[in-house]
């Protein structure tokens, strides 16, 4: 019984601290422009590629150099997918990049 005890509570720490913060991050890619959203707050919406991406201390002019410059950065791309609405502007088509990083 003892060493099933010791075993479970070396199972348990490992199992701990295997256990990672991660934070998540937003990438919007619209008809209206670019957005990001992360813990620190959002980055409003901006139709050119090389000033959203500035504003992310990203130097590039392309959405693919974008992508690339979030991996560096250590976000991983989770998860993407595709939401159009209707609003009283017209219809709006957006492309959603979910991005999650370890702390």
């Amino acid at each position: 019984m003892r060493a099933f005890l010791l075993t479970a509570s070396l199972v348990a720490v490992s199992t701990a601290s295997a256990q990672r913060a991660v934070e998540y991050g937003t990438l919007v890619s619209s008809t209206l422009g670019y957005g990001w959203e992360d813990p620190r707050g959002a980055v409003p919406l901006e139709r050119d590629i090389a000033r959203f991406a500035s504003r992310l201390n990203c130097r590039v002019n392309s959405f693919n150099g974008l992508l690339n410059c979030l991996g560096r950065q250590g976000w991983d791309l989770a998860v993407t997918y595709q939401d159009a609405s209707t609003t009283t502007s017209g219809r709006v088509t957006a492309q959603v990049f979910v991005f999650k990083r370890v702390r």
